[in-house]
């Protein structure tokens, strides 16, 4: 988005108070891992009275982790507290821990109580590895129950390609919906950025992922960035960079695919072409399903007519511009562009960021697609204001703001043509908030936050975060958030999904 943690693998705090570590002596010492980098001055500890206070900073502990079944966590021990390494991948750097993880629920069966979690939202959260090796892309698998989001990454499915790269901010990686599940809940779809493919994965009731047979399916396009669905069409955004391949002059397009019983794709024959270097961000399918917006780095908002056979057609007025209103003394930044999309589920109102201008606005649009500016918003706070969604009641609209590793929350129950700010919530851990989803109940929000510039710490960013709604719409962050994602440094994990079990 422009803006000018190591591979994360935690121990839950209960591991070390309530039992491998407890009683734990010097004479358990291990040697310092080999690769391992040193401890920054400046990272913080957890204070566990229970670790024994005659360790040295150079003494660790070792032990099997439910966090990776086949690694083992290094414990780094001063007396006061501790810090995890994962020895897995040496050359990575240390892990923060945080008393705010959850100190009950941590192992993949966790939701398996008494009451099985019925008494309170429970599924999945889904995100992208996007690991640009070739063939080494997966999904990864989160369990939230009980009001808590889970510490183990409980699946991780292959998704028979290639992620994408950008640590230096050239905007490969500016994109929402990298994840999406249809209307049913009971198919995923993930891009492969890298190697121009959509896998396809059935759900289970439990949330587990089986591949869809044939997949991944050909994108249409090179360097699928988004993808939407509407009915049995899926919308793909082929972005035409990947920042790993040199695709030279490669032509962006929208495409479409009928989504068959079985869960293939299809491809309807129906190509959108792009002009070059236009560098689409999102294909969000708009409430009733017939129109797609686009959100295009070249800097303009395109609205396009779907048909039911996967058609498509520019809208009335399209491709539409930022106007200079939004803008100082009507004096345009260089670039600007519009970026992350979302609607009142039962009106007429399209929102979007502005994120080199750290506002947001408000665009009307008809039956046929046309666009209508309405107003922009300053977002206080707020840094970077790229992806948005807006709750199932259609009151609150919700912004991850990249640049300030917080998260906006607006009121558009009073007045949806003017959004009205109500909170900024700042998230543990670091990092660059980069996409963000609401569970099915409508009580729990979900944000990926990535270490997606190489500005961040080494020590920062790699987090999906858990958030609970009140009833005014606010946001506190749950328990046992946020969890690592066990990427690399230089791996930029992008998309979220949320699924309810059956």
């Amino acid at each position: 988005m422009r803006i000018s943690r190591p591979p994360l693998l935690a121990v839950a705090l209960a591991s070390v108070v309530a039992g491998t570590f407890a009683s734990s002596s010097c004479s358990n010492r291990q040697d310092f891992p080999a690769g391992a980098q040193s401890l920054p001055a400046s990272f913080d500890t957890v204070t566990v009275p229970s670790l024994p206070s005659s360790c040295s900073g150079t003494t660790f502990f070792v032990g099997s982790t439910s966090l990776c079944a086949t690694g083992f966590t290094y414990l780094l021990c001063d007396g006061s507290g501790y810090s995890g390494y994962d020895c897995t991948q040496p050359g990575g750097a240390w892990t923060r821990e945080t008393a705010s993880q959850d100190p009950v629920a941590s192992g993949p069966n966790a939701c398996d109580g008494p009451d099985g979690g019925a008494s309170s939202p429970r599924g999945s959260v889904y995100v992208e590895a996007n690991q640009r090796s070739p063939g080494k892309n997966a999904v990864l698998q989160y369990r939230y129950c009980n009001g808590s989001l889970l510490q183990t990454v409980v699946g991780r499915y292959a998704t028979g390609g290639s992620g994408a790269a950008d640590l230096n901010d050239n905007g490969i990686l500016d994109a929402d919906q990298q994840l999406v599940v249809d209307a049913s809940q009971t198919l995923l779809f993930a891009v492969n950025q890298g190697s121009d493919s959509i896998a396809a994965f059935h759900i289970a009731a439990d949330g587990s992922l089986t591949p869809v047979a044939g997949s991944p399916f050909p994108s249409g396009g090179p360097a699928p960035a988004s993808v939407g669905v509407s009915g049995d069409i899926l919308v793909v955004a082929n972005k035409a960079s990947d920042g790993v391949r040199n695709l030279g002059n490669a032509v962006p397009n929208y495409t479409t695919f009928t989504i068959e019983a079985d869960g293939t794709l299809t491809h309807t024959g129906t190509t959108y072409t792009l002009p070059r270097y236009s560098s689409p961000t999102q294909v969000y399918v708009a409430p009733g399903g017939n129109l797609v917006f686009g959100t295009e780095e070249s800097g303009v908002l395109r609205g396009l007519q779907l048909s039911p056979t996967g058609g498509l057609t520019l809208a009335p007025g399209s491709p539409v511009s930022l106007p200079n209103s939004i803008f100082d003394a009507g004096q345009r930044p260089q670039p600007v562009w519009p970026a992350g999309l979302s609607a009142t589920p039962t009106g007429s109102i399209l929102y979007t960021g502005v994120p080199n201008y750290g506002s947001i606005a408000a665009f009307a649009f008809t039956a046929t697609g046309d666009l209508t500016f309405l107003s922009g918003e300053i977002a206080p706070e707020a840094s970077l204001p790229c992806w948005s969604v807006v709750s199932p009641d259609g009151r609150r609209l919700y912004f991850a703001n990249a640049g300030s590793n917080n998260v906006s929350v607006w009121d558009v129950a009073t007045d949806p043509r003017r959004p009205a700010w109500l909170q900024t919530l700042t998230l543990r851990g670091g990092g660059n908030p980069w996409g963000l989803r609401i569970d099915p109940t409508g009580t729990l929000l979900f944000v990926i936050s990535p270490r997606q510039v190489k500005q961040v710490p080494l020590d920062e960013g790699q987090w999906l975060h858990g958030a609970t709604l009140s009833a005014d719409g606010t946001l506190a962050e749950m328990r046992g958030s946020p969890v690592p994602i066990p990427v690399a440094i230089d791996t930029n994990p992008f998309g979220v999904a949320v699924v309810a079990d059956r």
